[in-house]
């Protein structure tokens, strides 16, 4: 034991460190997705940079479009909104070069851009005056609201800005521009568009940029940019500037090249915006780039150096974990070795036992089932009383040899579990008249009194297993006639509790026999044990009885005892609860045959009966010919085969022990060759799993010898699909 315990704490740390490595790896793991997972986002555009990118491209665009609409409608609100938009842009503008100051490069493309807007917001203002001052003319507000909605469609400044050509180079930019230091940069933006006019002009041409080197993943995630055309260009406006100049005009046509200068300067300004839009998203992709590259490569690193400790680690633990293990694995073979040598000499003993069993069960069931079966036919003729009474007796001591040998075969049952009990309805008072009958003979020539008695109380029918209810009792009483020499025995049958739906009923067994001693009343149940050797000598017996019947008492909830004294007598008692019926009127004979009815359906059924033993055939041909069947009969499974590729039939009937070819091997060969004709195994082999195999072989039912005709004929017509 203390050596298990060993063992098991050695494994047990074993798994313990094996789990905390696969902890370790799942958290280093999880760390590495989360670190993957910002990259990827930062890779995909999702960095502050790109954010305030787009807030400021939409807020230019709508600066754009109030300026458009107020030069049409005049509505004050428009402007507020468009004072709005600029002061916004102006704080985008300051946030973003907040975050830009470590990229001079980018910062240098942000001071374009806030140049280029600056531009347009000079623009803006000229709009407002020429609108303020013309808007009222003759015919112009028709032509305003023309331009002012073609507008509306001019193209939109988007981050995605890799398909937009640079403009041509202003020749108007000054060489030279003053750098203003970082830190005086925060709030630049803000008051360049707080109406102050700012004209010097970056230091670089916007084309001249270069063009970041970006990977082909990198390119296609790049939306084309949202591209609409004027609807009416700067050409439209000449046209009608020309008109005007026609009509002599001169407001209109003023008007007419003041707007068609605002317009082509407006495209320029936004080509100009559009461009530096494009560089300052290009420059994004390249640090993304060289951050992503940055932190897989760190990631990649730190998983590498964490690994390789870990499988260090790993081997460290192994190389320990095997030691133990060898040592123990190396204590403990000669152990195993001699363990299993026990374990064949113990497994070629229970196959033995189990082959003499079945061997046994076989020889004795096989006879026994031709006297039980023959008694069972000569009782249905038509005998004189007393002839009928000593066949019943035949009959009874036949079930009495089968009794005992059940209980050889079902102590070898239970020593591996092998009892299933019934829960069907019978009648408790039927039990006991078998009971009594069975021994009335006996008690009457050693001049004892046999009686029963059930109380009133007891429900007429009760759900459980009869058999074994039987099997008790018998046991009980057969003890009580053998040690009994005069006085009475009796049997009785009381409720001891009651409930809804159940009873639980006490049984007791007394006689006036020989006693028990106070000694060996606590061993009386173990198995092959009597009151002493005297006892053994004088009276016979194997010592299973009471030992079986206290396993089926407690196998069906409940318990025995007993209550005796020396030269007295004996009180075997015992209580079991069973359920109640629905149907107080339902018996266990509910399935019976009825003889009149059986015949009508079976009659001219084919049967085909597989038995080499001569009176087993000639019981089945009596008993199946009473119900007017046509009887076909075979040795041994190869001459059933031969006939069944030449005959049908409806139903088999094959023993399983036979020469030459037995019934396991001979349904294997029926089933292969497709003939799917119902069989029923008969055999004398009961031991646990026979019914198992024979349904895994391919038969359709099991029945046990020796048999009842009504049960037979039971299984007969459950498989005849037309009956």
């Amino acid at each position: 034991m203390k050596n298990y315990k060993t063992i098991f704490w050695k494994v047990m740390l074993g798994f313990g460190l094996v789990a905390c490595l696969l902890a370790t790896t799942y958290w280093i793991t999880y760390k590495n997705l989360g670190i993957l997972k910002k990259n990827i986002n930062a890779y995909a555009g999702l960095s502050p940079k790109n954010v305030y990118r787009k807030k400021i491209s939409h807020e230019v665009y709508d600066i754009d479009f109030y300026i458009k609409q107020y030069s049409v409608t005049k509505k004050d609100s428009l402007l507020l909104k468009y004072d709005s938009s600029v002061v916004l842009v102006g704080q985008y503008m300051d946030d973003l070069s907040k975050i830009a100051l470590d990229n001079e490069e980018y910062y240098r493309n942000l001071e374009k851009l806030g140049y280029y807007i600056n531009n347009k917001l000079e623009i803006c203002r000229e709009r407002i005056r020429l609108a303020d001052s013309y808007n009222t003319q003759s015919g112009l507000p028709e032509i305003i609201s023309k331009i002012s909605e073609s507008q509306k469609q001019t193209l939109s400044v988007t981050s995605d800005a890799d398909q937009v050509t640079a403009p041509v180079e202003d020749k108007d930019q000054p060489q030279n521009q003053k750098e203003a230091p970082k830190e005086e940069r925060s709030n630049f933006f803000s008051r360049l568009f707080s109406g102050k006019k700012n004209k010097e002009k970056p230091e670089e041409q916007i084309s001249t940029l270069p063009s970041p080197s970006l990977s082909t993943s990198a390119i296609a995630s790049i939306q084309p940019p949202v591209v609409t055309t004027d609807v009416v260009s700067a050409s439209s406006v000449k046209d009608m500037l020309e008109k005007a100049e026609k009509k002599g005009n001169v407001k209109s046509t003023n008007f007419f090249k003041q707007t068609l200068q605002l317009i082509e300067k407006d495209d320029y300004a936004q080509d100009s915006i559009r461009a530096v839009f494009t560089n300052l998203e290009k420059l994004e992709l390249i640090e993304s780039k060289a951050g992503l590259n940055k932190l897989t490569d760190d990631t990649a690193s730190n998983t590498s150096n964490i690994l390789t400790s870990l499988v260090a680690s790993g081997i460290l633990i192994m190389l320990v974990f095997l030691v133990i293990v060898y040592r123990e694995v190396k204590h403990n073979n000669r152990l195993r070795k001699e363990l299993l040598r026990e374990k064949k000499s113990t497994e070629k003993l229970a196959k033995a036992k189990e082959e003499f069993l079945a061997n046994m069960s076989h020889e004795i069931r096989t006879p026994m089932n031709v006297i039980v079966g023959f008694s069972e036919q000569l009782l249905k003729t038509g005998l004189a009383n007393e002839q009928q009474k000593l066949l019943f007796n035949i009959k009874r001591s036949s079930n009495h040899l089968i009794t005992i040998i059940n209980e050889i075969l079902d102590y070898s049952k239970m020593e591996s579990g092998g009892i299933v009990l019934e829960n069907i309805a019978f009648d408790v008072e039927e039990v006991l008249e078998e009971v009594y009958e069975s021994f009335k003979n006996a008690a009457e020539k050693k001049g004892l009194e046999l009686s029963y008695n059930i109380d009133e109380q007891v429900s007429k029918t009760i759900v459980g297993d009869s058999v074994r209810l039987k099997q008790i009792l018998l046991n009980l009483v057969a003890n009580a006639v053998k040690f009994t020499e005069k006085g009475m025995i009796r049997i009785t049958c009381k409720v001891a509790h009651a409930e809804s739906g159940s009873q639980t009923l006490l049984f007791e067994v007394s006689d006036t026999g020989i006693g028990i001693g106070a000694e060996n009343q606590l061993t009386i149940f173990e198995q092959f044990t009597q009151a002493d050797s005297s006892v053994t000598r004088k009276y016979g017996g194997t010592g299973l009885g009471l030992t079986i019947s206290k396993k089926l008492v407690e196998l069906q909830q409940g318990s025995i005892a007993v209550k005796s004294e020396t030269g007295k007598g004996s009180v075997f008692y015992f209580t079991i609860p069973y359920n109640l019926p629905v149907d107080e009127h339902m018996l266990a004979q509910q399935n019976a045959i009825d003889p009149t009815t059986g015949k009508e359906k079976l009659a001219g059924k084919k049967v085909l009966i597989v038995d080499d033993d001569e009176m087993n055939k000639l019981l089945a041909c009596h008993i199946l010919e009473s119900y007017e069947m046509k009887i076909d009969v075979a040795d041994n499974g190869a001459l059933a085969l031969e006939k069944l590729i030449k005959k049908q039939y409806d139903i088999i009937l094959m023993d399983l022990h036979m020469p030459e070819m037995g019934g396991l091997e001979a349904i294997a060969k029926i089933r292969k060759k497709g003939i799917q004709t119902p069989v029923i195994a008969v055999t004398g082999n009961v031991l646990k799993g026979e019914r198992d195999k024979c349904l895994a072989a391919g038969m359709n039912e099991y029945i046990s010898k020796p048999y009842h005709e009504a049960e037979l004929m039971q299984k007969i017509i459950q498989l005849l699909p037309t009956v």
